[in-house]
């Protein structure tokens, strides 16, 4: 688990004193039924049904907080995550994946779900508490 190589690629550039990408303006948390197997993401399987659709954090402390006495070698959501109520079965959630678009788009990292993994029924409520997406440094 963690961030993608692309990111580590990006922070060292930076430091090289190259320009570095721009961050998104919100990170897209898409829920796994399989979670990678490399920082590419290869192997990660998003969940998928009636009604899911991943949901957008801020880049900010508004969308992200460091939990106390990390500083902040770990981030967690700052805010409720909600995914509204599933339409159908959405499978096991084992992960958590971070893209910079909706659907689609670039590969930031992921996590495994703290806790073990969540299995969604049709007509299940979806939300993670503030702190229950936890990403590593």
């Amino acid at each position: 688990m963690g961030w993608a190589q692309s990111v580590r690629d990006a922070f060292l550039t930076g430091i090289r004193g190259t320009q570095m990408p721009a961050w998104p303006a919100n990170l897209y948390v898409a829920l796994l039924t399989t979670n990678p197997t490399d920082e590419t993401g290869t192997g990660a399987v998003e969940a998928t049904g009636t009604g899911y659709a991943r949901q957008a954090i801020p880049s900010t402390t508004v969308g992200w907080s460091a939990p106390a006495g990390t500083n902040p070698r770990q981030i967690s959501n700052a805010a409720i995550v909600n995914y509204g109520t599933s339409g159908a079965a959405w499978g096991t959630v084992t992960g958590f994946a971070l893209y910079d678009a909706a659907t689609a788009g670039t590969f930031k990292g992921w996590a495994a779900l703290t806790g073990g993994s969540k299995v969604i029924n049709s007509g299940d409520p979806v939300s993670f508490a503030i702190g229950a997406l936890l990403m590593d440094a």
